[in-house]
């Protein structure tokens, strides 16, 4: 069973962004289903 997710933004080595859109998706499924979210 998922615990939690890690997210890393920006990425290394290429510095990309998650788009914020897809940040407040996976906070809201977070908070839906009780995995903790990090975000570094």
């Amino acid at each position: 069973k998922t615990k939690a997710i890690v997210l890393v933004s920006p990425n290394n080595p290429t510095g990309t962004r998650y788009p914020e859109n897809l940040l407040e998706g996976f906070f809201e499924l977070c908070q839906q289903t009780g995995i903790k979210l990090i975000i570094d």
